[in-house]
Order: structure tokens, then sequence, then C-alpha cells
């Protein structure tokens, strides 16, 4: 098997993504009334703004100048640009079958990212996105905003951010306990026993493995406390938390609900 493209982009990948934009927004069977009714149009004024950092009103937005200039900039871009400019889309297109092409594309051609919610990070194995994606889609919000936030520390493509993106993943497991009790003070350690107490009857090895896994964020020189050494964290850190929260949370999620706690 091919290794997996990293940090790079060949022109099989680039062109391959390039026809999922195509047959998306400028193929000829691409609904016209998507462009006349603005659907589209606004879509791609956002890439001019937020990407191509251009003044909007010095371009005519309809479908065939669009494609022209957008198909000029994309097989000028370098490989982490490509992926912010299809994050750029999935954010503000809500539809799944755009994200889903391009995840087919990138495992066809042996990119090392895919689609998870609307970020493109570092990860290719399926459970594990179905993991996060599980807990982002049926966790109360406060939860679901530190998974998403975790999710975008991390897969900032110039400057990750692997230790914030560690706290938040911490803190999706730790706001879930709080949110379920009805507690903010409590801490994680304080809110698994009450919950034990309420009838949750976590295996002890996963208590206490969790709260090593929040002892070792939360130490006196650790992650929460913003000292950690950044340059010791690598993308390998940052993705082992947010899977291993993210399963965390999926766990108590039904566990509870099961349990059918006295909260």
């Amino acid at each position: 098997m091919p290794k997996a493209q990293i940090r790079q982009m060949n022109n099989q990948l680039r062109n391959a993504l390039w026809n999922v934009i195509y047959d998306s927004f400028f193929h000829k069977s691409t609904y016209y009334s998507s462009w006349s009714g603005s659907e589209y149009r606004r879509l791609f004024e956002k890439v001019y703004d937020e990407l191509f950092k251009l003044k909007i009103d010095d371009y005519e937005m309809n479908k065939q100048d669009v494609y022209e200039l957008v198909r000029k900039r994309f097989f000028k871009f370098s490989w982490n640009q490509v992926y912010d400019f299809i994050e750029l889309i999935a954010k503000n297109q809500q539809y799944d079958k755009f994200k889903n092409n391009c995840n087919e594309v990138m495992e066809r051609e042996y990119s090392g990212y895919r689609f998870v919610d609307n970020e493109i990070i570092q990860i290719t194995n399926k459970e594990e996105m179905k993991e996060i994606e599980t807990a982002i889609n049926n966790s109360p919000d406060v939860v679901t905003t530190h998974l998403r936030k975790a999710l975008t520390l991390m897969s900032d493509k110039k400057k990750p951010d692997y230790g914030n993106s560690i706290k938040e993943s911490i803190s999706a497991i730790e706001s879930l306990v709080k949110k379920k009790l009805n507690n903010k003070k409590l801490t994680l350690n304080q809110a698994l026993d009450t919950l034990d107490k309420k009838g949750l009857n976590m295996p002890p090895s996963l208590k206490n493995g969790l709260s090593g896994l929040y002892g070792y964020a939360s130490a006196e020189a650790g992650i929460r406390h913003g000292s950690f050494q950044q340059s010791k964290l690598d993308i390998s850190d940052a993705r082992y938390f947010l899977i291993m929260s993210s399963a965390l949370v999926n766990y108590l999620n039904v566990k509870i609900d099961v349990a059918k706690l006295a909260l």
C-alpha cells in the first residue's frame, strides 16, 4: 500500500478533489437555480473574502467567472490551502454529500486526512472518526462545543495548538458529568464519585484510568494550567486525547441513560 500523503499533496489527489468541487458547483448539470438564487454565489463570496482576500465588488459573481478564478487559484494552492478551501466550503454549505465525496477521494488517493464533522484532520481510521462524530452529534451543546474546539485547534494546518486541543478534549468529559449532575463546581473525580453513588457502577479500572487521564492534564505543570511545553506535544497526543475523550463521552451518555439515574 502506498504511503499516506501527510503535509503534501500529489497531482492525482489534487485533481480528484478538484473534480468533486467541479461536479458539486460548476458542472453543466449543477442546478442553475442555485446560482441565480444566490445560494452558490453567497458561498463563493465567502471564498473570495475569507480565503482569496479579494474585494467582492471588483468581480462578477456569475457561475462562469467564479469557475475560472477558482480553478486558477486552486491549482496554485499549497497542500494546506486546498484543505482550507474545501473546509470553508463544508462549513458554509450544509450538505453531507460534499464531505462524503471528498472523504472517498482522500481515501482512494491515500491522503492522510479526512473530514470529521466540518474539520479536516490527520486521521484515517473510520471507527475513530465515527467515535468523534457520534460524541459531537449526540451530546449536550456544552460538550459539543468543547469537542469541536478541540478539532479546530488540532486541525489548523499552519499552526496547530495541540496543548489547548487536549484541554478542550478533557473539558468535554468534565462538562458532560457536570451537566448531568447540574453542578458546575464539582471536579471530574468528584462528579464520577457522585455518579457511582447514584448507581452508575463504572468499572473501577475505567474510573481509575479516567481519573489518571484527568490528572495528567491537570497536573501542576500540566496542560490545563498552560505551562506544559508545547514542543513536547504532537498530533499523536492531541488525536489520542480527542478520540479517547469522545469514546468516554459516548460511554457515559449511554451508561447514564441506561442506568436511568435519579440525577
